[in-house]
């Protein structure tokens, strides 16, 4: 038995206003949040802003950050990327948001995806891609890399 309560993991999701990236992330958190109290905090940013640490103007993209209670991070970037973290660490048992692996509606579900990111212009990774990869575990290399550093969280100040 466990005695101590334990804490979920602590998500920002950090996006320009009216990314339509952002507002799809959005959605499955509060679907997420619903079925399974999974807390996150969402910070809206200009489309530009300036760094605290640089003087040059930057643009910004949609970032998911999950500091699980170990103190251990994961950082994302991308759509394919955060959809697939969410629904692999937050849905594995496909109650929610997804359907099991090679299931019809999962395959509806993968090619409505794509016709999506080509639509917006977003490369998808496809299974087949990374067969060499470890089969059990639904990251990419790189993405295992991102996991071991902690991120660095910043508040954002807004403009007005």
């Amino acid at each position: 038995m466990n005695v101590f309560d334990e804490e979920p993991s602590t998500i920002t999701l950090s996006t320009p206003k009216a990314s339509t990236t952002g507002t799809t992330i959005a959605i499955i958190l509060e679907e997420l949040r619903d079925e399974s109290r999974l807390p996150y905090t969402l910070h809206l940013l200009p489309h530009n802003h300036h760094h605290h640490a640089s003087p040059t103007t930057t643009t910004t993209t949609t970032t998911l950050t999950d500091i699980h209670r170990t103190g251990h991070g994961t950082t994302l970037h991308s759509l394919p990327s955060i959809t697939t973290y969410l629904l692999t660490r937050y849905d594995s048992d496909h109650h929610h948001l997804s359907y099991p692996p090679r299931s019809p509606e999962h395959a509806a579900v993968e090619e409505s995806l794509s016709k999506l990111a080509d639509r917006m212009g977003i490369a998808r990774d496809h299974p087949h891609d990374h067969e060499h990869e470890d089969k059990h575990h639904p990251y990419s290399h790189k993405q295992q890399k991102q996991q071991q550093q902690l991120p660095i969280i910043k508040e954002t100040e807004y403009g007005g």
